[in-house]
Parts: C-alpha cells; structure tokens; sequence
C-alpha cells in the first residue's frame, strides 16, 4: 500500500535534470525544478499594460474588418461575372451582346 502512494508521489514530482537541449553549451544541465518568480508592477505600469493591450485589440479588429470587406468584395465582382456567364449562356449567340 504504501509502494502505491510512493509511486504516485514520484510521478508527480518534476525531475531534478532534464536532458541537455542540442542548443545548449556542453556541459550545461537544464533543471526543471527551478521557480521563477514574477517581478512586481504597479498599478500605474499595470493599467498602462491594459490600455496598449486594448488599442492593440482595436487595431486588430479594424483590420479583420478591412480583410473582410475585400473579400466580400471580390466574392461580389466574382459572382456579378458568373451571373453574366449564365445569361449569356440562355440566349443565342447573336444576342449576347444585347444580355451583357
């Protein structure tokens, strides 16, 4: 019983040492148990931060709106084209200039 609970702890425990990535220097262990800890930002800093994120947030639904407005653009040109090729297709061929 006691085997059991062992297991289950080592296996939720992070290794000590990680395989050493192709990038890093020879010599160089990677650890993976290691805390980083977030650097302190004021309330000044951090609602500056909120700010650029929403005027980045605007920039980029002003430009989905541009790409969407060209595509249903050339989505209408193509379908104008495909329509006239269907009406000239129903009439005989000395009046298709007459359907255009």
């Amino acid at each position: 019983h006691t085997d059991a609970k062992d297991e289950v702890a080592s296996l939720t425990q992070a290794p000590a040492v990680v395989a050493t990535p192709h990038w890093a220097p020879a010599g160089h262990l990677h650890c993976a148990c290691t805390m980083t800890t977030t650097p302190e930002v004021s309330r000044a800093e951090f609602e500056a931060l909120v700010s650029l994120v929403a005027k980045q947030e605007a920039d980029y639904n002003e430009s989905l709106d541009t790409i969407w407005m060209l595509v249903a653009t050339s989505l209408v040109f193509m379908m104008h084209s495909g329509f006239s090729l269907l009406e000239a297709g129903s009439v005989r061929f000395k009046n298709t200039q007459n359907i255009l």
